[in-house]
């Protein structure tokens, strides 16, 4: 169950009805922006949610890469650690898309990745050998 509050922000809400995680989905033409975070974090304050409330931030960027592999960027340390400042975790397009083929392979499971994206902050990313880094954890 979830409730949607600005346009791509949702408020995702456990089997109990509790809230669970504020999740935005965001479009950048070129690379991961700073900014994005700050929008987030401006949409958990007006919805009177707490500072450490589970946040997720999912960046589609590079959107006009030719092939992946030009898609597959890093995001800059300073902006992951913008992120773990203010309680956001950050994961890209292709990480999503990678956890999912985790799963799928049964590397990992939809639990584990619930606990992912409700406990950690920063940058959650999956590389291309099925490896979770936590990037900028405390």
């Amino acid at each position: 169950p979830r409730s949607t509050l600005f346009p791509y922000t949702t408020l995702f809400r456990s089997g109990k009805g509790e809230r669970a995680v504020l999740g935005e989905v965001k479009s950048v033409v070129k690379g991961f922006k700073k900014s994005l975070i700050f929008a987030a974090y401006t949409h958990r304050e007006e919805n009177l949610l707490e500072e450490n409330f589970p946040t997720l931030l999912v960046v589609n960027s590079h959107l006009q890469a030719g092939s992946w592999k030009d898609k597959d960027k890093n995001i800059d340390k300073q902006d992951y650690e913008i992120a773990v400042q203010n309680h956001v975790l950050v994961l890209r397009v292709e990480d999503l898309v990678r956890l999912w083929r985790m799963i799928e392979l049964g590397k990992i499971t939809p639990s584990e990745v619930l606990a992912h994206l409700t406990t950690k902050v920063g940058w959650l990313e999956v590389t291309n050998d099925w490896r979770i880094r936590e990037r900028g954890k405390t």
